[in-house]
């Protein structure tokens, strides 16, 4: 019997056993072969986005900090689209690349030149860079400006490999503001949207409404609908505000209610936008806030954030967004 009893034992003691080392190479396997991956950027930030609908006043600051839904109409260049913006003076956008501080300012739909549309994470860097011309050569087409060629040539070529590496084409629209649009009270952000998607240019620059590349600059709608308002001046009324206005006596809650505004000291920030109605003049946003035009040509005045793109297969690490927290990002 203590034999019989001795044999059961042994047996249990032998199943346990394999049962453990069972329990140990499954472990071993999961983690070198994870059942689930990590989740790219962009989902990761669209699954916190929040609905178009919510009001950014009656929101939480976790709401505030994360990105919103915005819906657009057709263009002459893009079909119907949804993207996510950050909006607000503190979201939690701030992300480390090319070893530097950069910002995020939304995930867009994306053509890559060849037709072929995905969801990428669009950023620009942190910190600005002064006394820049637009273009050398006084013409407001952006294929032709001397910083086009500067910002995807000599800057892009200093960029980390790892950096390069999570780059790739996207088409730029660059259709451009009538003059009358961009200095009436009619041009909200949506109205900017519209044009710079558009097909107009200046007719004697034989110019481009879109083009291909790595890096560029804002647009002027970016601007636009980074706005959370204020106090004074809610989110919706800033929207259907003109952007001429933003900043001035009325509706500097509109430039305050932005993240963006605040590198906007001191200098004009160029966009990737002209004004169709000269063959020199380009939207830019003044030291106020407000969206003017500006001579391509200017010196000494003018300002830039290096724009690009995000591959979609890029992850984010680490980090929760904070400006002490970055975000982390791998490919």
């Amino acid at each position: 019997m203590k034999k019989k009893i001795l044999r059961i034992l042994l047996v249990g003691i032998f199943v346990i056993g394999l049962t453990g080392c069972g329990t140990k190479e499954e472990k071993e396997v999961a983690n070198s072969n994870p059942s689930e991956e990590k989740k790219t950027a962009v989902t990761y930030l669209v699954d916190k986005a929040n609905k178009e609908d919510l009001d950014y006043q009656s929101a939480d600051e976790k709401q505030k900090a994360e990105m919103w839904t915005f819906s657009h109409e057709k263009t002459d260049q893009t079909s119907a689209l949804t993207d996510y913006r950050y909006i607000g003076n503190t979201p939690n956008n701030y992300v480390i690349f090319n070893g530097e501080k950069w910002r995020i300012i939304g995930v867009f739909s994306v053509d890559d030149g060849t037709g072929k549309i995905e969801s990428r994470m669009k950023i620009m860097r942190d910190s600005k860079e002064e006394n820049v011309v637009w273009n050398s050569e006084k013409e407001n087409t952006w294929t032709k400006a001397s910083l086009n060629a500067y910002l995807n040539g000599e800057y892009f070529n200093k960029l980390s490999q790892e950096s390069k590496d999570m780059i790739d084409n996207a088409v730029w629209y660059l259709g451009g503001i009538e003059e009358q649009s961009a200095n009436s009270s009619i041009a909200t952000s949506d109205v900017y949207y519209k044009q710079e998607r558009g097909s107009l240019y200046y007719e004697n620059n034989e110019g481009e409404t879109s083009t291909i590349a790595k890096v560029g600059l804002i647009y002027p709608s970016d601007y636009g609908y980074s706005t959370s308002g204020g106090t004074s001046e809610n989110r919706n009324q800033c929207l259907n505000a003109p952007l001429i206005l933003y900043g001035t006596y009325g509706y500097e809650n509109c430039k305050e209610g932005s993240w963006m505004a605040d590198s906007l000291k001191y200098y004009y920030e160029w966009t990737v936008t002209p004004i169709t109605t000269y063959f020199n003049k380009v939207v830019a946003i003044d030291y106020y806030g407000t969206v003017t035009e500006m001579d391509a040509q200017l010196t000494g005045y003018g300002q830039y954030h290096p724009v690009a793109y995000l591959k979609s297969s890029v992850k984010i690490a680490s980090g929760s967004g904070t400006s002490t927290d970055p975000y982390q990002l791998e490919i």
